[in-house]
């Protein structure tokens, strides 16, 4: 029974009961209950039945001894206890699982914003392919730049030698020499066998005919000329350059002043050539700012360094410009000018640079900040032909104004002792 009892809750709704039911009839109603005799149940019960009284009593006792120390202190309470320390233990084990899975969702949350982070450095800090060229195809620029303006300013000087005849130049014996000079290699590398009605048949083996008067072939069409000034050997492209430049600026020289007629006995300069050379250089000075703007741009279009060679092949490769263009374009070394048409014309003309706008906004930002660069070289460089522009037209203003200077000379140069004039015969 307490097998039954102690694992069936019906057995103690039970056990309940009857411990209810004997209370109820405890004392006389019990013995009236259970003895149903004639007899005072008082007296019946003190007198008749003490054995049952004493009976029923330590029955009652025996199951209140049970119920404390056996049902309850060895059964309930150590059930009770034992739940208790399962449920305490469950309890601490579902705390321990709830505080693992509250660390485990911090620390997912942490690494989320940690990846998050990395992306977010990764797109920002992390420069596109696009935006390497551009940085890339520029290593080279600086180096070109020195390179133009060094043939630039060879170019410059190559041509003050001519004019005022000193140095290496051919003119050095004056106009004589020059155009002696300038036959011969006329003959030998510009003639054509067609040319003067085909007068020079059998007498001109011009390799390169009409180069030295081409100017659009020679100088405004390639994008990058053979042209090295620094080294010991001559190019086609240089001196093609050269010659051209002598036929458009300075053709005829004036003939070598003799010495005695600059210097006179005493080592001093003669008052009469005074002025002549002064005239002299006032006209190779005008011719050098009327040259400027054509060594200028041949110095541009000099050869560069070689190291940006393969990057702006690659540009021009993904643009769809064939081979023998590119070759042309470039010659394995780069000019400045070459640089800049493709990174500030040709790149634009790819689809892949509309296509790669879709990059991140950072990387979109860079690459504007590089664009806006290459303008700002472009604006410079324009800058400086509008330079050379205002100084040709500065010549030209001063050049109409020489009549009127010449007049008034002349009308200064009339005033007699008593300061009146001669009539006016200036032209203003």
């Amino acid at each position: 029974m307490i097998k039954f009892v102690k694992n069936s809750s019906f057995g103690l709704k039970l056990i309940l009961l009857m411990v209810a039911v004997f209370v109820a009839f405890s004392g006389q109603r019990a013995f009236a209950f259970f003895c149903p005799c004639k007899i005072p149940l008082g007296v019946a019960t003190a007198v008749l039945h003490p054995q049952t009284n004493m009976h029923i009593t330590q029955g009652f006792n025996d199951l209140q001894n049970w119920m404390i120390s056996v049902y309850f202190q060895q059964n309930l309470l150590v059930s009770h206890q034992l739940s208790t320390s399962q449920q305490d233990a469950t309890a601490m084990k579902q705390l321990e699982a709830e505080a693992l899975m509250s660390d485990a969702d911090g620390v997912v949350d942490n690494a989320r914003r940690l990846q998050s982070i990395d992306v977010a450095l990764h797109n920002e800090f992390n420069p596109s392919e696009e935006l390497c060229a551009v940085g890339t195809n520029t290593r080279a620029l600086f180096a070109a730049d020195v390179t133009a303006q060094m043939n630039h300013e060879i170019l410059a000087n190559r041509a003050a030698q001519r004019f005022l005849r000193y140095g290496d130049s051919v003119s050095l014996d004056g106009e004589t020499s020059d155009r002696r000079s300038r036959i011969g290699q006329f003959l030998t590398t510009f003639c054509s066998q067609d040319e003067a009605g085909g007068a020079f048949k059998g007498r001109c083996t011009g390799t390169r005919p009409g180069a030295d008067i081409d100017i659009v072939g020679t100088l405004l069409k390639p994008s990058t000329l053979s042209i090295d000034y620094t080294d010991n050997e001559v190019s086609a492209d240089e001196a093609n350059i050269m010659a051209l430049q002598t036929n458009l600026f300075g053709s005829q020289l004036t003939e070598k002043i003799p010495t005695s007629l600059l210097v006179d006995s005493r080592g001093n300069v003669s008052s009469d050539a005074k002025e002549l050379i002064l005239d002299e250089r006032a006209l190779a000075a005008n011719y050098m700012v009327a040259m400027a703007p054509f060594t200028k741009l041949a110095g541009l279009k000099s050869m560069g360094p070689p190291e940006g060679y393969e990057f702006l092949k690659a540009v021009m490769e993904d643009s769809g410009i064939p081979e023998s263009e590119i070759e042309s374009t470039l010659k394995g070394r780069p000019s400045y000018y070459a640089t800049m048409e493709i990174l500030g014309q040709t790149m634009y003309e790819s689809s892949d640079f509309y296509v790669s706008l879709g990059d991140e906004p950072a990387n979109i930002n860079r690459r504007i900040v590089g664009m806006q660069a290459i303008n700002i070289m472009q604006m410079a460089d324009l800058l400086d032909f509008l330079r050379y522009s205002k100084m040709n037209y500065s010549l030209i203003l001063a050049d109409s104004l020489r009549d009127r200077q010449d007049a008034l000379r002349v009308e200064v140069e009339s005033l007699d002792q008593e300061g009146s004039t001669k009539p006016r015969s200036m032209p203003f």
